[in-house]
């Protein structure tokens, strides 16, 4: 803010701030995590720890077939829970016996061979939801750890937990209730407001406050009045005497008629106009009299003219004045505001309105989200397909239910991020120690909504394709669509091998897809035969990936229905098509996605609200008007005797000078003249000269003094040109007040930012070309898991990937800034403009690369806790049973790095030519360096592709030894660049009116008219002061003194 903003509202600023940043970041997190696990139960990602599927191999007719058999949990005596049809199945926890090979007791989790129940664990399909789920009631009982130590080899003694009474959360609560609050037990926050006013270092503060009149104001205002007053009523008075005398004195004489006088009365009034001499002497002689008519004629006129000329012109001149309402109504503000729209102030009792008090959003999403597509029956329908062992992954109803399961996260993840977002936006506040306008309290509103709706839908958007990209970089290994496996029978090696759809490989795409159908296996050419295509319906690498490349235009169609549930079912199912009328059928699934499910939003702004919220306790304005009636009487009274009074001595000084040249001048008359101003032989012409001197001195002093005061001035300037406001600017900086007739402007009007990025995104590194000679000249699967080379593919994909995706959320975020809207009311300087810039710029830094790195942070620990596997094996690799049965089962065994246990962290890696090799693909790249890319014989001793140019980096502000990661965490950025037109921000603001405030000197007019209004009051005062004081000294001084010998 360019003014200190009062200690009040900084602390509900503030506070505003910190509750927005709690609500967000934990609502962030929260939905993330919880929308990252639902995209690994969609996609059928296989956990290490086997909690969710069972690799098979199967031995059928002499042939053999990969499977992936989903998890059943014993809820109960007769009750089980499948993985494959309910993702959330859970289950007490505890410590078991081994449990051998057998097949029945791993499917169907055995609790016949629980040894130890932990209490408050839990175990389910993956081990995040397990630890969400649990409590950590047995961590604060000392018996329970010690009989779970008896089972661990240990020697190591652990201290449970105390039950604190400060604590917000109970032993007995979730583990997801504790991430729900970021596992905060505090929130401790200190705003010091000194620190802030010394960081703002206000230049200068102005205030207005109402008062009395200070003394000098009221002497001169008495002194005015007095004299006009004086002569008024001394012509009024003398004229009434006059009246009565002439009454009283006259005899009775015939009586005149009314219409006689007025026939007379124009008579009357020039002969009285004729004989009228103000300036007549009883000494006077015929020739003196003549000049005394001139003078009287003169006076008269000059009088009149300047009376009405100094009349007129204080009539003219208006005031600005301050008026203060108190408790308006909403009606009256709305008046002011359309009246007074640049001083209208009206003071808020509530400072901090929160959004739901005044605003309501309400998004419209795709009807498929309300159809049975998405509905329980309509997926258990098909997960609960009795042929699944014997149906392609290719087949329609084996995915069925897996895809439409995705769509319905989709759709509830989609409503629950907007839900989950608008609450926190309901409950932003408000903050405003003023009432704004209307216009201006709409336009920031709806500046706020779709920043709000494009962050909201940025940030689903940015998260989904992050984790479709880690996935195909780290190869995640599903169910058997991305991969299967190759034994070799002379090693009985189990080789994993990328499938294939068409010509396109799932080891360099995820989006490798072909449609899907009904098949049927022909047991003569031991292949599967297709009876029907889903026309645009897809399977591919991952179950996600091809449901956004397809359309839903078979459930828009009854009769391609009818033929899927032919071979579905024997009898007819209740499930609804969708309606063509509300959305296009040819619609893919990624172009719903990319709305955020949403087909249109509806808001509803209540200024009203925000009003009565608000509760303004008074409203103040600044109003232009002609002055008082009682300063315009003092005014014209004052201006009145000290006309009558100035030109009255004026005209008299002139007809003397004129007697004395026509009579006797010489030189010698007018130094006797000179001399005898300075010589009084009679008591009138003492006190002439001492009301002379005093008045002067009086009126030269009262002139200093009005003169040297420095007074505060507004001046005005209308629709100023950009030179005239620089000028302005330069010389009133402090004062300078501007309103723009366009309060919102785009930023892209007159701004334009640029970002460069780390070279290496525009290098061949990052190119498919340089991917598919890695991918062909390699081959991954018989090399050593430590060995860079078995996951350079998947790291060099994840490379580009970034560089890409960086782009991507860069270009959003800035497409995003420069659309909104730059709002205010006020013109504002360059510099001004300029830090306001820069701090948006540098919280955009920050917020867009800590966005992407939270993001990133929780898929990469989601993937690690799950211990997900992938088709490199460089985490867990598969071990299997000796000897082959009907069903064999994989076993999984973590690897290591350099001590470093997979099973124990993901993190884990060790140095290989030149990279990382680690866990996962992921987690190398993050933690090697770009050394290799500059070193020729490092990156490729072939010479197929050039390494860096090392002079380039020069110009970098990263180190050539900087880690990926850290590259990364500032989004490969190397710089922003900014251009600020002023000269576009002015013509788009287009001000309206420019007001400015500064000390001077009264003018001369202003000056001369205090001057004349105080001289006729002067001159009665100074005379009476002088006739009082000079009779008491010569009263004093003629005392006679008593005579001697008097007894």
């Amino acid at each position: 803010s360019p003014y200190v903003l009062s200690q009040s509202v900084i602390q509900s600023e503030v506070q505003t701030s910190i509750e927005q940043f709690r609500l967000t970041t934990s609502n962030t997190f929260v939905k993330q995590l919880e929308f990252v696990q639902k995209m690994i139960i969609g996609n059928q990602l296989l956990s290490a720890l086997q909690t969710n599927i069972v690799p098979l191999y199967a031995q059928i007719f002499n042939g053999s077939l990969e499977l992936g058999y989903y998890m059943v949990y014993n809820i109960s005596n007769d009750s089980y829970c499948g993985c494959q049809i309910n993702d959330n199945c859970r289950v007490p926890s505890g410590i078991f016996k081994e449990l051998g090979q057998s097949y029945f007791n791993i499917l169907f989790q055995n609790t016949q061979l629980m040894l130890m129940e932990i209490d408050g664990f839990s175990a389910g399909c993956m081990p995040m939801d397990s630890i969400l789920q649990s409590t950590l009631q047995c961590f604060y009982n000392q018996t329970c750890l010690n009989e779970l130590l008896l089972f661990l080899s240990t020697n190591e003694s652990f201290t449970a937990m105390n039950i604190s009474k400060y604590s917000r959360f109970k032993p007995s609560s979730t583990v997801k209730e504790i991430v729900n609050e970021l596992m905060v037990e505090e929130w401790i926050t200190n705003i010091s407001y000194e620190k802030y006013y010394a960081q703002c270092a206000p230049i200068r503060c102005t205030y207005s406050k109402v008062g009395k009149h200070d003394l000098v104001n009221v002497l001169t205002t008495i002194i005015t009045f007095h004299g006009g007053l004086t002569l008024v009523l001394k012509l009024i008075i003398a004229n009434v005497v006059r009246f009565i005398h002439r009454k009283k004195d006259n005899e009775p004489n015939s009586q005149i008629s009314l219409y006689t006088r007025i026939r007379q009365f124009p008579t009357l009034i020039k002969r009285y106009l004729a004989q009228l001499n103000l300036f007549e002497h009883r000494s006077s002689n015929a020739h003196q009299v003549h000049y005394q008519y001139i003078a009287t004629r003169l006076y008269i006129l000059i009088f009149l003219i300047l009376l009405t000329i100094l009349t007129s012109y204080i009539l003219a001149t208006k005031e600005i004045y301050q008026k203060t309402i108190y408790h308006p109504t909403e009606e009256q503000y709305n008046k002011l505001q359309k009246i007074y729209p640049n001083s209208l102030s009206c003071s808020c009792s509530v400072i901090s309105v929160p959004y739901k008090s005044f605003l309501e959003i309400e998004p419209f999403y795709h009807h498929v989200c309300s159809s049975d597509m998405v509905s329980q029956g309509w997926i258990d329908y098909y997960n609960n397909f009795k042929l699944y062992f014997i149906i392609s992954n290719r087949d329609f109803r084996a995915n069925a239910g897996h895809q439409f399961q995705i769509l319905a996260t989709l759709c509830e993840q989609a409503q629950q991020t907007v839900n989950s977002a608008l609450q926190v936006f309901l409950q932003r506040q408000f903050v405003s120690s003023q009432i704004i306008s209307q216009e201006l309290f709409r336009s920031q509103i709806n500046e706020s909504i779709e920043r709000w709706k494009s962050n909201t839908l940025n940030s689903f958007l940015h998260l989904t394709q992050l984790i479709r990209v880690t996935n195909q970089g780290n190869q995640l290994i599903n169910s058997f669509h991305n991969f299967y496996f190759y034994l070799d029978q002379i090693s009985e090696q189990l080789i994993p091998v990328p499938a294939n759809y068409s010509t396109c490989s799932c080891a360099r795409s995820s989006a490798c897809q072909i449609p899907m159908g009904i098949f049927v296996y022909n047991w003569t050419i031991f292949d599967y035969v297709e009876l029907f295509r889903i026309p645009n319906f897809f399977t591919g690498c991952f179950l996600v990936e091809s449901l956004l490349e397809s359309t839903l235009e078979c459930f828009y169609d009854h009769q391609c229905m009818n033929i899927i549930e032919s071979y579905t079912s024997n009898t007819t199912t209740n499930f609804s098509l969708l309606d063509t009328t509300r959305n296009s059928p040819n619609e893919t699934v990624q172009s719903i996605i990319n709305r955020l499910m949403i087909d249109a939003w509806q808001s509803n702004i209540s200024f009203s609200a925000y009003y009565k919220m608000c509760s303004p306790l008074s409203c103040t304005y600044e109003q232009t008007r002609r002055h008082d009636i009682v300063y315009l009487i003092s005014s014209i009274f004052g201006l009145f005797a000290g006309l009558v009074f100035g030109i009255e001595i004026l005209i008299l000084i002139i007809l003397r000078f004129i007697e004395k040249m026509v009579n006797d001048f010489s030189l010698i008359e007018l130094k006797r003249r000179f001399k005898d101003l300075f010589i009084c032989r009679e008591e009138e012409q003492i006190i002439n000269r001492c009301h002379f001197i005093l008045l002067i001195l009086t009126i030269s002093l009262l002139y200093m003094a009005t003169s040297l005061t420095l007074v505060a001035k507004t001046e005005r300037v209308i629709k100023p040109s950009l030179f005239t406001y620089q000028y302005l600017l330069t010389n009133y900086q402090d004062s300078l007040q501007c309103s723009c007739s366009h309060i919102s402007i785009e930023y892209q009007s007159f701004l334009t930012i640029t970002s460069r990025i780390h070279q290496i995104c525009s290098s061949d590194f990052v190119s498919n070309d340089w991917i598919d000679y890695i991918y062909n000249t390699i081959d991954p699967f018989h090399l050593n898991y430590t060995d860079f080379r078995t996951t350079a593919t998947g790291q060099y994909q994840l490379l580009a990937s970034f560089c890409q995706f960086s782009r991507q959320v860069l270009n959003d975020a800035l497409s995003n800034l420069l659309t909104s809207h730059f709002i205010d009311t006020e013109l504002l300087s360059y510099n001004v403009l300029y830090e306001r810039i820069q701090s948006s710029l540098k919280e955009f830094q920050m917020a867009i690369p800590n966005s992407f790195l939270n993001s990133l942070s929780v898929i990469r620990e989601t993937t690690g806790a799950n211990m997900l596997m992938n088709t490199f094996m460089t985490s867990s690799e598969f071990q299997y049973e000796t000897a082959f049965t009907m069903f064999s089962i994989f076993y999984t065994r973590p690897l290591s790095y350099e001590k470093c246990n997979c099973g124990l962290s993901s993190k884990c890696v060790q140095s290989s030519r030149g990279m990382m090799a680690g866990c996962y693909p992921l987690e190398a790249l993050l933690q090697s360096t770009f050394q290799c890319f500059y070193n020729q014989t490092c990156i490729d001793s072939h010479n197929v592709f050039q390494a860096l140019n090392i002079s380039s980096s020069t110009s970098s502000q990263f180190l050539i030894n900087s880690s990926i990661e850290s590259i990364l965490n500032k989004l490969m950025v190397e710089d922003y660049s900014i251009n600020i037109s002023y000269e576009k921000y002015f013509s788009h603001c287009e001000p309206l009116l420019c007001s400015y405030s500064y000390c001077g000197h009264r003018d001369i007019l202003e000056m001369t008219l205090n001057i004349i209004g105080i001289y006729g009051g002067l001159v009665i005062i100074a005379r009476f002061i002088v006739v009082f004081f000079l009779k008491l000294y010569l009263n004093k001084n003629q005392k006679v003194s008593p005579q001697k010998g008097e007894t």
